[in-house]
């Protein structure tokens, strides 16, 4: 995939019960050729670009429990005794470093 460090990207950050995710996405153009999409399915055209995903190593999880059991109520300071937006903020600058690492590997 053609990714340089001035791509634009979008992440996805997904707060689960039991876990933080956040990966990497890049806007993809569409290539429409003809006013039906292509294919002649009306159901599979699209219009403007689409997202895909950047590359796995850009991928950053982090096992840790964000809802009380059996409330449902989000834990802001979590069983270890850690700030759920300071998570949220770590998992993000991991995804970040990740991303910015994958650069310095293709520049050497």
């Amino acid at each position: 995939q053609e990714v340089s460090s001035s791509t634009a990207v979008i992440l996805a950050l997904d707060i689960g019960s039991s876990s933080i995710r956040c990966s990497v996405y890049k806007e993809v153009p569409v290539n429409n050729n003809n006013n039906n999409g292509g294919s002649g399915n009306p159901r599979s055209y699209q219009q403007g670009p689409r997202v895909e995903l950047i590359n796995d190593e850009s991928f950053a999880v982090r096992k840790i429990r964000t809802v009380e059991p059996n409330t449902g109520k989000i834990m802001l300071i979590t069983e270890e005794g850690t700030n759920l937006l300071d998570e949220i903020d770590g998992i993000i600058d991991e995804c970040l470093e990740k991303l910015r690492n994958s650069f310095v590997g293709e520049m050497h």
